[in-house]
């Protein structure tokens, strides 16, 4: 595994850790991705996320909405 394949592991492994945390305590989360924030997506993505806080979900994530990196181009996240 490289350097950045273990920190991103870790990244998740701590993300997670954290998360179950909030649960625990009666926390919602709520993940917004920069990305969703351009102006392409913002609208939706906004939506969503006030749909999400009316909602009783106790987690939310908006979706991502292009590729990583240009390098990346077969492997697209929504």
């Amino acid at each position: 595994m490289n350097f950045w394949e273990a920190k991103f592991a870790r990244n998740r492994e701590r993300d997670a850790e954290v998360m179950a945390v909030l649960r625990e305590t009666g926390w919602r989360i709520a993940t917004v991705w920069e990305c969703g924030l351009r102006s392409a997506s913002i609208d939706e993505t906004v939506r969503s996320l006030v749909d999400w806080i009316r909602s009783d979900s106790p987690i939310f994530e908006s979706g991502v909405v292009r590729t990583r990196r240009a390098s990346d181009q077969d492997e697209i996240f929504l």
